[in-house]
């Protein structure tokens, strides 16, 4: 499905963005006005997306806001939305959007010091499994040293929607290699799956690229492939199944065989979420069990999928910014630690400073 931001330009009669080529951008530079104006545009492009009921929009706008606290910083970002509600209530602009300000106030900054559970990006509505529910998106104070770095691998950019074919690998060869760069190797797309994405990142840094070596056994098997976790859990998917789920995922990367392990990974999750009815759905169809992988998870969820239930616990933010290997879950991200660095949609960023974290035991 192709991106919806072109439309925001048609939600909001106060928004104002610039078209080039396939895509578009608010109208800001690098200057604290234009900086104000397209925290300001984006905003009132969520406001009316969520009116409207466009799930995918309302996404893709909240990842745009994510992108952008990166790059100013939480006190800035934190400031503009003040400035905002004030230039709300001395221009007696209508109390639903004066309201919504500070919603997103008290969403992405909470004075408990914890998000309230299942208003983030994603729709994560689910809580996690484990005992962690609602309220569980924790953020850490102090300065931000955050925003994505750039790639670090200077090779072209494939799409992983055409890598529906895999051939386990049943060889002795570099077991539990680690892949050659994770962050770069594959990423995520326009979907809301950093939830799965993330945890298949720390999955392999923890056990290795491939899927025989993350999961316990792997076997081509008449139509497809039979899988047995390391929780015992055992499915079949199809060829088929894993057609599909290479162009649901919609990966990014430059590594093609990592890609095509991370692609399996992801449909192998998605056929036990069909099975135990994600987000408590009963008789769901594959490709309704793809689009819950889309729709937000929490990474806790995710690793659980992937049968890794006994191997991941919940650390502090410390002990990832340490080197422990795992993951960082707000109510509007989840991205892999890795050496101590966030990933970003396929690039290096800070140390992990907000979220709840997990990581291997």
């Amino acid at each position: 499905m192709g991106s919806l931001l072109s439309e925001v330009g048609h939600h909001s009669s106060n928004s104002h963005f610039h078209t080039v080529g396939p895509g578009w951008y608010p109208a800001w530079g690098g200057g604290p006005t234009a900086h104000k104006d397209s925290v300001g545009n984006l905003l009132r492009a969520l406001e009316d997306a969520k009116i409207t009921g466009k799930s995918q929009l309302v996404r893709e706008l909240r990842d745009k806001l994510y992108e952008k606290r990166e790059e100013l910083g939480d006190a800035r970002f934190k400031g503009i939305l003040n400035e905002l509600i004030g230039a709300d209530e001395t221009s007696n602009a209508p109390r639903a959007s004066h309201g919504f300000l500070r919603e997103q106030l008290r969403e992405w900054f909470s004075e408990s010091g914890v998000a309230p559970g299942g208003g983030g990006s994603h729709g994560r509505s689910g809580g996690v499994s484990g005992g962690y529910g609602n309220n569980s998106s924790v953020f850490g104070g102090g300065p931000r040293d955050s925003g994505g770095g750039p790639r670090n691998s200077g090779g072209p950019l494939f799409s992983g929607a055409d890598l529906g074919d895999y051939r386990p690998d049943l060889s002795l060869d570099n077991p539990g290699k680690k892949p050659k760069d994770v962050f770069t190797g594959f990423s995520q797309g326009a979907e809301g799956n950093c939830g799965t994405v993330s945890a298949i990142k720390a999955s392999m840094m923890h056990f290795g690229q491939k899927a025989t070596d993350v999961f316990k056994e792997v076997k081509e098997a008449g139509d497809g492939y039979d899988v047995t976790m390391r929780d015992g859990y055992k499915l079949h998917l199809t060829k088929d199944e894993l057609r599909q789920a290479a162009i649901a995922a919609n990966f990014k990367g430059d590594d093609k065989e990592l890609m095509k392990e991370a692609i399996f990974m992801f449909a192998v999750s998605a056929k036990r979420a069909q099975e135990e009815g994600n987000d408590g759905k009963g008789g769901m169809t594959y490709a309704q069990a793809l689009a819950s992988l889309n729709d937000g998870e929490w990474s806790k969820e995710a690793f659980d999928r992937l049968g890794l239930k006994n191997h991941v616990r919940q650390v502090s933010l410390d002990d990832l910014a340490k080197g422990v290997v795992g993951t960082a879950d707000t109510s509007l991200h989840s991205v892999a630690v890795v050496h101590g660095r966030k990933e970003l949609w396929g690039k290096v960023g800070g140390r992990p400073t907000e979220g709840i974290a997990f990581g291997f035991i």
